[in-house]
């Protein structure tokens, strides 16, 4: 339910753009809004599906595939509705995204990896592959060294190619997608759960029952996300006086939705996540019909 919530704020969104000289700017800013909201919402999600996929190279490969579906879409757009579009569409924010975190796994894996060894044989065991650490896709071993190095390889790349292609949101997607991920892990505790669920408070519950699974997990996120808003909208403001967006501000909101609807059980159903991902094209497509029917006709 969270996910359709996503596509409805996002259709909001599409609306605007595409038929913005026939809607108010009341309207149109309050689509703004709800483009955060639902950026927030769906980088909460990718965040939480990274948790627990057991094939990141997949998931990357159809958020590609859906990015560049949804980007020729658009320059189709451009090409015959007299549109344009400054930036890269934010799928592509969400795939540079999730090869950040991946980077940032392997990397934070590596190290601890590297640190339990050290500490353990001082580096001298005549066997160190305990303490490799694997890769996907192929499950490959790598020395701990090797890992952090390509760790932090895959994090920087991701970031400059979403600044050098211009992504929309760029580095400031990838990073609250980070965020909500490092929110969400538990390092040293693999079941988070607590058995006296029943009598816990009913907002307790909500938070058990909801994408976040347990109440530490919202309160780090909420904390990373506000402080994270605070430091990125204080570095523009000193840098880029004039493009500060205190707008970014507003994903805090998707707290509300993701705590109020309860998550949804995790589907290996092969054609209810095809229509996930055709989802965000097909509403495109509505969009660019209406537009051709109201505006360019």
């Amino acid at each position: 339910m969270l996910r359709v919530i996503g596509h409805i704020l996002t259709f909001i969104y599409f609306l605007a753009i595409f038929l913005s000289s026939l809607l108010p700017a009341a309207f149109l800013y309050l689509a703004d809004i709800l483009g955060i909201v639902a950026f927030a919402i769906f980088a909460l999600l990718l965040a939480r599906g990274l948790t627990y996929t057991q094939n990141v190279f997949k998931y990357f490969l159809r958020l590609t595939l859906t990015a560049f579906s949804v980007e020729l879409m658009l320059i189709l757009a451009e090409c015959f509705l007299d549109m344009n579009f400054p930036a890269r569409n934010v799928v592509f924010t969400y795939a540079a995204a999730l090869g950040f975190i991946t980077g940032l796994t392997l990397a934070l894996g590596s190290s601890y990896m590297l640190v339990m060894r050290l500490e353990t044989n001082n580096a001298n065991a005549p066997d160190p592959r305990p303490y490799y650490k694997s890769i996907q896709p192929g499950n490959y071993n790598l020395p701990p060294w090797l890992g952090l190095s390509l760790g932090i390889i895959t994090m920087a790349l991701s970031v400059y190619a979403s600044w050098r292609m211009n992504f929309s949101l760029s580095v400031y997607g990838i990073l609250v997608t980070s965020c909500f991920y490092l929110a969400l892990i538990d390092p040293f505790d693999t079941d988070p759960e607590d058995d006296d669920f029943v009598n816990r408070t009913i907002f307790v519950k909500l938070v058990r029952k909801s994408v976040f699974q347990h109440e530490k997990h919202l309160l780090r996120a909420f904390l990373l996300l506000l402080g994270f808003n605070a430091v990125y909208y204080l570095i523009e403001l000193f840098l880029f006086r004039s493009a500060a967006n205190p707008a970014y501000f507003y994903s805090l909101l998707v707290f509300l939705p993701a705590v109020l609807i309860p998550r949804a059980s995790p589907s290996n159903n092969g054609k209810m996540r095809l229509l996930r991902y055709a989802i965000f094209p097909c509403s495109l497509l509505i969009v660019a019909l209406l537009r051709y029917l109201f505006v360019i006709s």
